[in-house]
């Protein structure tokens, strides 16, 4: 099962419930972990694309190279 929903931060509760009354009490559970997780790959996809593009980076060794050249600063008491 595949539901498309639209939803903010921290609003997993209500995608959970949703879920579960949309697909039934008995068995639910897979398909409303299977959604969830789809989900919330596709929230780290998109921020990973979004990290990419503000840095001008294409590939994960780029961005931890350009990470590791940024000057390192210590906080002062």
């Amino acid at each position: 099962m595949k539901t498309d929903i639209k939803t903010t931060t921290n609003d997993h509760q209500s995608i959970i419930f949703s879920l579960y009354d949309a697909v039934g009490k008995e068995g639910a559970w897979n398909a409303v972990l299977q959604t969830l997780c789809e989900h919330l790959n596709a929230s780290i996809r998109s921020q990973s694309s979004s990290i990419f593009a503000k840095t001008g980076t294409t590939r994960q060794q780029e961005l931890i190279r350009l990470l590791g050249s940024l000057p390192t600063t210590v906080q002062q008491k």
